[in-house]
């Protein structure tokens, strides 16, 4: 007889620890019970202690396995009887009759009048599991049955807690691949360390970054709209130690006040089974990197100070989470003109300035900037490099104030590459529009997409001749392209045209 139960048991450990899901787990069990005993459902539930929660998970009857997370909160008395339950396994010929039982028959997982058996296991790491074995068929679980719950519990512990090792290593997986695929959104293109006017306008200027990269200090970068605060900030991130790290911008003036808490933060729930939210704050995600922050005269003072005990202790809290996480940040700051204001966390970042001087005050830059926006257009739109820059063109350009600064440089440009024929390109006439403002407006980026400015371009054309793309008076013509180019351009820029648009 004690051969045959060697036996056995032998065989349940082969089958039940084999698993890393708990629901395959619980079906391959309710199998292996059905052939020795009435029961005919199994509800795996994890004990939060700490939250006072008892979480089903898993249920397994004759219908089907399914995946559940019902929380049951009790009180602070139940809990404590839970987790103090001194018989590894309870029996009761009513489940209404057992605490824990009773709780789940309050919630309809298990009828009142079933028969229940309770195994209590607690895996390595610590973590309470209640396995309710049920029969609702109107069989009885008796004293009988005892040796083989007893021989299986220590093979349920062992098997439970491979499984939520595995799922832990899941999640892990998950939370990785999320990180990649947001820091992929937000990867920026290996810039180098050279700096169109580096030993021109902007000499001074490039000698203050070098020894603020060197340093890993906060800094802050002031400057009008346009200048490229953005850029120095990421040359900054380039020539320092971290520039192997993230190097992520938070933009104040993109979420709401209220928001704001959970963009820096974000969120986390804790579940052992389940997957942590997705959002796990910007200061989370850029750890070991560099902060590129714009607009933190918008936020609270509440939130300000938690960022300051981020920056000084290195230390990240989440909402809502127990678990603190080191978190070495360095922030570069973007400034008003007005300099370090009354805000607590400007004057944390801003000991250390470099201001960005605007286009007018170092115009022996532009023409090798607009050399350099050409040949960036021109890779875009596969057209033959090195254009060469229309010399009224250069005059007009000396001569402007440049409002817009190196962000309207480029943008004017860039539509010039795209209407020039041959190999030169001049600008339009020069004058500050409101189409140039709103393109460097501080709430969005200060380098205009290209794919934006084409966009723009062609539906005027487009516009201009009522939707016509073939023949003399047809966008293509005007544009100086092929329509078969044009049409295969405005399909890949989802740019209307045909029956669809109406011009």
């Amino acid at each position: 007889m004690e051969l045959i139960e060697d036996r056995f048991f032998y065989q349940a450990s082969l089958t039940l620890c084999k698993h890393l899901r708990i629901d395959s787990l619980l079906a391959d069990s309710r199998r292996l019970l059905r052939q020795h005993s009435p029961i005919d459902t199994l509800v795996f539930t994890i004990f939060h202690l700490d939250r006072s929660i008892l979480e089903t998970v898993s249920i397994a009857d004759h219908t089907s396995v399914r995946k559940v997370s019902v929380k049951i909160a009790v009180s602070g008395e139940i809990a404590k009887k839970i987790n103090e339950i001194g018989a590894p396994i309870q029996v009761a010929r009513r489940s209404s009759s057992l605490l824990p039982a009773k709780l789940l028959t309050r919630k309809g997982i298990l009828a009142g009048d079933a028969s229940v058996a309770i195994i209590r296991l607690v895996t390595e790491s610590g973590i309470v599991c209640l396995l309710f074995c049920a029969s609702q068929a109107g069989q009885e679980i008796v004293r009988e049955h005892g040796p083989l719950l007893t021989g299986l519990r220590p093979i349920f512990t062992v098997a439970a807690d491979n499984c939520l090792k595995a799922q832990k290593v899941l999640l892990k997986q998950e939370e990785l691949q999320e990180d990649i695929g947001f820091l992929s959104s937000f990867h920026h293109d290996h810039i180098g360390t050279e700096v169109v006017g580096s030993d021109m306008g902007l000499r001074l200027v490039m000698a203050e970054v070098r020894s603020a990269a060197a340093s890993d200090d906060h800094v802050a970068i002031s400057g009008e709209q346009g200048v490229g605060k953005k850029f120095m900030a990421q040359i900054i991130h380039q020539l320092s130690v971290r520039q192997n790290r993230p190097f992520i911008e938070i933009n104040c003036h993109s979420t709401s006040a209220s928001q704001l808490e959970k963009l820096f933060f974000g969120n986390e729930t804790h579940m052992v089974h389940q997957r942590q939210e997705k959002d796990k704050g910007m200061l989370a995600r850029a750890a070991g990197g560099t902060v590129y922050l714009k607009g933190a005269e918008r936020i609270s003072e509440k939130l300000q100070k938690r960022v300051q005990e981020v920056i000084r202790n290195k230390v990240l809290n989440r909402c809502n989470g127990q678990q603190q996480t080191q978190c070495d940040i360095r922030f570069v700051t973007q400034l008003s003109l007005d300099g370090p204001s009354k805000n607590l966390l400007h004057r944390e970042l801003a000991a250390n300035i470099i201001h960005i001087p605007p286009l007018r005050d170092r115009k022996e830059d532009i023409a090798r900037l607009a050399v350099y926006f050409a040949d960036q257009a021109c890779y875009k739109l596969n057209k033959k490099p090195g254009m060469i820059f229309d010399r009224e063109s250069l005059t007009q350009c000396q001569t402007y104030d440049w409002p817009g600064n190196v962000s309207e440089l480029r943008v004017m440009v860039e539509r010039a590459v795209l209407l020039a024929e041959g190999d030169s390109f001049a600008l339009r006439e020069l004058t500050h529009s409101e189409e140039i403002e709103n393109d460097n407006d501080e709430s969005g980026d200060e380098e205009l997409n290209l794919d934006a400015v084409i966009i723009k371009h062609i539906s005027r054309v487009m516009h201009r001749t009522r939707g016509k793309i073939g023949g003399p008076e047809g966008a293509a013509h005007l544009l100086g392209i092929n329509p078969s180019t044009l049409r295969k351009r405005m399909r890949k820029l989802k740019i209307p045209f045909g029956r669809k648009a109406s011009y």
